[in-house]
């Protein structure tokens, strides 16, 4: 009997072993796989193939344009008809008076409004979907000097000597000359600067000692109509200019010109 029990657990066994499920072969990419090699310091990386898909371009509108033909005509009765076919919200000053003569042919409102202040005193602020006209008052605005240095002194000195020689020795003779050249340069860029704006405004001349203040700042209440001022700071190379949106115009030109000239000649210079 026992036997016979033996061989049945034997053969049942082989059975079980038998219907046992294989173990599944990890794939490549298991975390158990050797990773690849790791690229050395400094070496250089391949190529990309797949170039970043940029967005196609979208075209572009071009501007509205208007075309005026008025003779004598009110400046408000221009300006509101203008904002009324331009779809715009307009406010006008009271300020705003006389009349416009004009021939335009599809030109764009900030041109038109441009050629309407040439003839009338009035300056406009166009915000979005609202425009607003003033009369051209003297208003506040900043100007930044980006200059490294605005005042600079320099000075260079060459020294050259030559020696004629009749012979060697204690008995030699000669005659030698020395030639010397000195060149001092003064640029005191900030306060011309002031000076020349005052003058672009129609300022009368300000005095030396009252042209250089302890904190580089100099205004000058008086001038065109008595509301122009120049009011300069050299720590912080801005210059605050209160004056007509024309003059102001005047001094933005300028300031471009002059800058532009002085980056140059510090560049010739060094």
């Amino acid at each position: 009997m026992t036997w016979k029990m033996s061989v049945c657990v034997a053969a049942l066994a082989t059975a079980l072993v038998g219907c046992a499920q294989a173990p599944a072969k990890p794939s490549e990419t298991h975390l158990g796989v050797e990773a690849p090699p790791v690229q050395a310091p400094g070496a250089i990386p391949p190529p990309v193939q797949i170039a970043p898909v940029l967005p196609a371009p979208q075209p572009v509108s071009p501007p509205e344009t208007y075309s005026v033909v008025v003779n004598g005509v009110s400046a408000q009765d221009l300006l509101f008809a203008l904002a009324r076919d331009a779809k715009l919200n307009i406010d006008i000053h009271p300020g705003i008076s006389g009349n416009v003569t004009l021939n335009a042919v599809d030109q764009t409102l900030p041109q038109l409004l441009e050629r309407i202040s040439r003839q009338i005193s009035m300056r406009y602020e166009l915000n979005g979907a609202n425009l607003l006209v003033l009369p051209d008052t003297p208003f506040l605005r900043a100007y930044k000097v980006d200059f490294v240095s605005a005042s600079r002194n320099v000075k260079m000195q060459s020294t050259a000597s030559t020696q004629f020689g009749g012979g060697a020795g204690a008995g030699g003779g000669g005659t030698g000359s020395t030639a010397s050249i000195d060149v001092a340069a003064n640029s005191q860029l900030w306060e011309t600067l002031l000076q020349n704006v005052k003058d672009i405004l129609g300022e009368a001349p300000v005095a030396a000692a009252a042209a250089k203040p302890a904190a580089g700042a100099a205004a000058n209440p008086a001038g065109a109509g008595g509301s122009s001022t120049v009011i300069g700071n050299r720590e912080s190379g801005v210059i605050y200019v209160r004056a007509s949106s024309r003059q102001h115009e005047m001094v933005q030109e300028f300031l471009d010109s002059v800058l532009a000239n002085v980056r140059r000649q510090v560049l010739i210079e060094a």
